[in-house]
């Protein structure tokens, strides 16, 4: 299945085309006096290019960030969806199993955030 990525950041369009779990194709363009929407629209084109495929070859295409505003695309992830997202890919472990670890003597509560740090870490 061919998917794309697009986060539309402050200073710069980011685009991932993944063909299943594997890159096919990555692109990272800086708007230098551009309009987002030609950007976005040309880093998306150049990554496809990159793998060799067409827009309608996507099953979908996702953006983040500044990336509602970007036409072609099928769903958008907000900003904290997608941290949260980020964080149980990094560490799948609910939350509730984070607070009882980081309570059970790793750290002390109220001391630099550490409890934060404990609980946070992917190590934890």
């Amino acid at each position: 299945m061919l998917t794309a990525g697009i986060d539309v950041g402050s200073a710069a369009v980011k685009v991932a085309v993944l063909r299943g779990t594997g890159v096919a194709a990555l692109e990272m363009e800086r708007y230098r006096r551009r309009s987002p929407q030609a950007v976005v629209a040309h880093a998306l084109e150049t990554a496809l290019g990159r793998a060799g495929v067409a827009y309608d070859d996507l099953a979908y295409a996702a953006t983040t960030g500044e990336g509602d505003m970007a036409p072609r695309r099928h769903g958008h992830f907000y900003g904290m969806t997608s941290h949260a997202r980020g964080a149980l890919h990094l560490d799948p472990r609910p939350a509730v199993e984070h607070a009882a670890g980081a309570t059970a003597g790793r750290s002390t509560p109220g001391r630099s955030g550490s409890t934060r740090a404990a609980a946070c870490s992917p190590t934890a």
